[in-house]
């Protein structure tokens, strides 16, 4: 069992939902085969502990809490460390984000940023990483990867964290816009 202590509420949120994923999965795979019936018994119990904790974690981060608007400074740093990077490669001229970041995964930038941000959602706003992004000559729609960061960052100086879960909903709403983006980009065959 993972030492929950050390990890913030944020990173234990989504332990959660993870090992809850797993569990609902076992549960399924156990229940196909009646010589796991006993193994059944006892995931369904941890099961339901696990999403008992969820439920209880999941409301107290609905609470007002004065400390959830570090993560929105957080978030507004990382968007600016970011499009400072991307306006340094634009300003080179002929050079474009790397797309996959020297690695062989097509579009492993996305991921790259995406882990940023939840680094600083995890941290709850403790740690803002420094952005780091390769560039190449490989040309691609860069500026729809600008124009969303700038949505971001304008967004999240329209609003206020009241609440830890606004900043893991706009998390959310983050990676949405990533999802988005990356499959404008397979559309037009670039990822």
């Amino acid at each position: 069992m993972l030492n929950l202590e050390t990890m913030t509420q944020i990173a234990t949120y989504f332990d959660l939902l993870f090992n809850i994923e797993m569990s609902d999965q076992k549960l399924i795979w156990l229940d196909e085969d009646p010589k796991y019936k006993k193994d059944l018994i006892a995931e369904n119990e941890t099961n339901r502990l696990l999403k008992k904790e969820f439920d209880f974690l999941h409301a107290s981060l609905l609470e007002d809490n004065s400390d959830a608007d570090k993560i929105r400074i957080g978030y507004i740093h990382t968007s600016n460390s970011l499009l400072n990077k991307l306006s340094k490669i634009e300003n080179l001229g002929g050079y474009f984000p790397d797309l996959n970041q020297g690695m062989v995964i097509s579009g492993y930038l996305f991921g790259l940023i995406l882990n940023d941000y939840r680094t600083n959602l995890t941290s709850e706003g403790n740690y803002c990483p420094v952005a780091h992004i390769y560039m190449s000559k490989q040309k691609w729609p860069a500026i729809d990867l600008k124009k969303l960061l700038l949505e971001i960052s304008q967004d999240l100086l329209s609003i206020r964290f009241n609440c830890k879960m606004d900043a893991i909903n706009f998390y959310e709403g983050i990676r949405r816009g990533f999802y988005r983006l990356i499959e404008n980009l397979r559309e037009f065959l670039i990822l």
